[in-house]
């Protein structure tokens, strides 16, 4: 095998794992607010504090993708 299939081999399994990754942040988040949900039934305070945490992560979360990342990610899905 040529060293460039190899490395694209490689590029390729490495965004397939990014991908996989993605896809478990996701549904963790999702269980997580789920269950944040729940803990504030049983104590209203957990509620204010969470909206804190929750305004200053979405403050770091305004740093876009880097344009690198969006093209590997592109360049995975389309083929």
């Amino acid at each position: 095998m040529s060293v460039a299939k190899e490395l694209k081999r490689k590029r390729a399994e490495l965004l397939g794992e990014v991908e996989d990754l993605v896809l478990r942040i996701k549904a963790n988040n999702k269980q997580a607010s789920a269950i944040n949900q729940l803990i504030a039934i049983y104590d209203p305070a957990h509620k204010q504090s969470l909206t804190l945490r929750m305004e200053h992560k979405q403050s770091r979360q305004a740093i876009p993708i880097p344009p690198k990342l969006k093209q590997l990610q592109q360049e995975r899905s389309n083929p």
